[in-house]
């Protein structure tokens, strides 16, 4: 279960940071497929897809989601009458996601399969752009760390599609100039880093099927199951 506002004390406080067991997995797989892209992309409705489109192959696939809590701080924010300084919004919610990415990297590390990760620690270093503040440099070395051998894909849809998909979602706001500078930031930094962007505008089964051609392209060698 990912980590929410709501239970990220409790979590932190029984976590015990230990070495990832090998990964064990028969055949040829990918290890980590990592997707981005702004809010309204499709990418938990495209992960969910592809999820069940590999296991009706026969392959294990589980859904990740390295959330932090955004939408929920924005509501509950909206509701009480309180306004959240940028750097305090920040804190709560790189702590939130960086415990999401640790306890979803040993879930990815230990399953026999294909992990499938919606969103990840570059989600936060384009809210910090957005923001207008520092992204530090512990943060980006964690993002780049933590993708290691990782294909990372984002999901590209035009900002109106994205402002009608994020309005029809009864507990979540994004004004349109806010999704055309995030959309932005996300092609920025797909082509500074070389990751593929995919038009998630198209019919969900062709976007499922562009990303399986990816997955296939980037499977590496891991040890058999005993």
């Amino acid at each position: 279960m990912p980590v929410t506002t709501k239970n990220f004390g409790s979590l932190m406080a029984t976590i015990k940071v230990e070495r990832p067991a090998a990964r064990r997995c028969p055949g040829r797989v990918p290890a980590k497929l990592i997707v981005l892209g702004t809010d309204g992309a499709g990418k938990s409705t495209v992960i969910a897809a592809l999820v069940k489109d590999l296991e009706r192959s026969g392959l294990a696939a589980q859904q990740l989601a390295n959330t932090a809590g955004r939408r929920w701080l924005n509501r509950r924010s909206r509701e009480l009458g309180l306004s959240l300084s940028p750097l305090l919004q920040d804190f709560i919610e790189s702590l939130i996601r960086g415990a999401n990415v640790l306890l979803n990297s040993l879930k990815a590390d230990r399953f026999c399969g294909i992990s499938v990760m919606d969103r990840h620690i570059y989600c936060q270093l384009v809210l910090r752009q957005l923001r207008g503040q520092f992204s530090g440099f512990i943060l980006p070395w964690l993002a780049r760390r933590s993708t290691k051998n990782a294909l990372i894909v984002v999901l590209d849809v035009p900002p109106e599609l994205a402002h009608y998909r994020v309005h029809t979602r009864e507990d979540d706001f994004e004004t349109l100039d806010y999704l055309r500078a995030s959309r932005g930031e996300y092609l920025n930094l797909a082509k500074a880093n070389g990751w593929p962007v995919i038009d998630s505008s198209r019919p969900i089964a062709q976007v499922v099927a562009q990303l399986r051609a990816l997955l296939a392209q980037s499977v590496v060698e891991v040890d058999s199951c005993p």
